[in-house]
């Protein structure tokens, strides 16, 4: 259980680069904020935010729709291989040779 990955490695390169890229677009938007209150650096602003997020959004997705449930699946999983199972054999019993006396669960 515990080999199996849900994210290959690629897919994680992927995720850490777009934290990385949000956080910087972050700071970037942080010091254009700063450094001047006029209206289209306040826009510009805005829009590395969301490229920001823009970058950061297919990683997440597959972050939080592929591996976030595996997760929860491997817990369950354990929880199943930790249950006993008992076979029993209830079928009936064997026909008997007069045809007279009926079956018997």
């Amino acid at each position: 259980m515990r080999s199996v990955e849900p994210l290959t490695r690629q897919e994680k390169i992927a995720f850490w680069l777009g934290v990385i890229v949000w956080f910087a677009t972050i700071l970037v938007a942080t010091l254009l904020d700063k450094a001047s209150d006029d209206v289209l650096t306040g826009v510009l602003s805005q829009a590395v935010v969301l490229f920001g997020w823009v970058a950061l959004w297919p990683p997440a997705s597959r972050l939080l729709t592929q591996a976030v449930p595996h997760l929860f699946n491997r817990r369950r999983f354990a929880e199943f291989a930790d249950i006993d199972v008992h076979f029993v054999w209830t079928g009936l019993s064997p026909v008997p040779e007069s045809s007279d006396t009926p079956l018997v669960p």
